[in-house]
């Protein structure tokens, strides 16, 4: 079984920012990683709808969530 997905978005997850890169905008967003930098990406999300997220949690900040 194949699955295809639209709209996804990548997070790339370090100490100070969450980088996140939108397939269908073909667009880029840097967040700070604290609490205001989330709600700023949820606010994102909510205005474009994704199928798929990918994290890339490479150094252990993403035990942060």
């Amino acid at each position: 079984m194949t699955i295809t997905f639209t709209a996804t978005i990548g997070i790339d997850i370090s100490k100070q920012y969450l980088d996140l890169y939108h397939s269908t905008l073909k667009q880029t967003q840097r967040y700070q990683n604290n609490a205001h930098g989330l709600k700023l990406l949820i606010s994102f999300f909510k205005k474009n709808p994704v199928d798929c997220i990918v994290f890339e949690p490479s150094g252990g900040y993403e035990k942060n969530y």
